[in-house]
């Protein structure tokens, strides 16, 4: 069975397939999406990298390969993931790759680097008093919504982090607010000094603060039976996960409630997604994988395990094909 392969000591046939899972991504047409928002640092560095294919293929592997990398080794660190166990890095380029609109250098794929640093800056929160931990987190959640504007909403997360992780207090809440915003009065300053203040604040207001609901997919037999997929696994493994949580050790099950708080926060930023709605899919498919990863380092893997995975790679490979 193929999801068995990892839960084995054949580290060869595990680096076979984590590989071929990874260098999939030199088979993908890779492209540049350019944003009429207010995404800035994103702007800035899409204006440096050109269009030349080959730089695009190599920018997009790493922008792919450092949040799998960095998520398979924090979740170890942590204990989240059994140490030796890397279904992650197998899945993640699966489930990323499962969405078209992946297949590109977006916002979603920069604010995603920050968004794992961040996760495991907040997953010190109960180890340690330590005030620059609520800080330095907001600070970088802060530097990701300036790649992705929609990711500004996730400071709420950091909110709910001090409720899991350890009890609330007001002095922590102004630190988060205070840290949050000193990324944008530095680049609101840079635009009045330059004075186009007033275009970049219109800009700003109306991707943060206009929500628009814009859920949608592809009206094809594939696309429909594939999100029916991903619904019905997503269900599985919430429950799965959800009804093992009480046998797990505290500091454990505050970590996967975590998780699963982070997930539901970005399927209800999908109503406010707009017109980045399908690059939010992103982030939910690469939960998907780590919940995934999760359930599978924890039971052994059945056979209908295996035909989920077989069922994505024949999506991929047929989304592929007839691009």
């Amino acid at each position: 069975m193929l999801l068995k392969v990892f839960n084995n000591k054949n580290r060869f046939l595990q680096f076979l397939l984590i590989a071929l899972s990874f260098t999939s991504v030199f088979l993908l047409p890779i492209k540049i999406v350019t944003t009429d928002g207010f995404n800035p640092l994103y702007d800035i560095f899409i204006s440096i990298i050109g269009d030349n294919q080959i730089t695009l293929h190599i920018v997009f592997y790493f922008l792919i390969v450092i949040p799998i990398i960095l998520t398979q080794y924090f979740a170890t660190v942590f204990g989240v993931l059994k140490r030796n166990y890397f279904h992650f890095l197998f899945l993640a380029p699966l489930f990323i790759f499962s969405n078209s609109n992946a297949w590109s250098i977006n916002p979603t794929l920069f604010a995603l680097i920050f968004f794992v640093i961040g996760l495991s800056n907040l997953f010190q929160l109960n180890r340690t008093e330590n005030p620059i931990v609520i800080s330095s987190t907001a600070f970088i959640f802060s530097i990701a919504s300036l790649f992705y504007s929609l990711f500004i909403w996730n400071i709420f997360l950091i909110i709910a982090a001090l409720f899991i992780f350890r009890e609330f207090k007001i002095r922590e809440f102004l630190m988060i607010i205070g840290s949050f915003i000193l990324p944008y009065i530095y680049i609101f300053t840079w635009f009045f000094v330059n004075d186009n203040l007033l275009i970049n604040w219109t800009e700003f207001s109306n991707q943060v603060f206009k929500f628009s609901f814009n859920i949608s997919i592809d009206n094809t037999i594939v696309q429909i039976g594939f999100a029916i997929l991903i619904i019905g696994l997503s269900i599985y493994l919430l429950i799965s996960i959800i009804r093992t949580l009480q046998n797990k050790l505290i500091q454990l099950r505050e970590y996967i409630l975590f998780f699963i708080v982070a997930f539901f926060f970005s399927i209800m930023l999908l109503f406010i997604a707009g017109t980045y709605t399908s690059y939010q899919y992103i982030l939910i498919q690469f939960l998907i994988a780590f919940l995934y990863s999760l359930q599978l380092g924890e039971n052994k893997p059945k056979w209908y395990h295996d035909i989920v995975i077989l069922l994505i790679i024949a999506h991929n490979i047929f989304s592929v094909l007839y691009a």
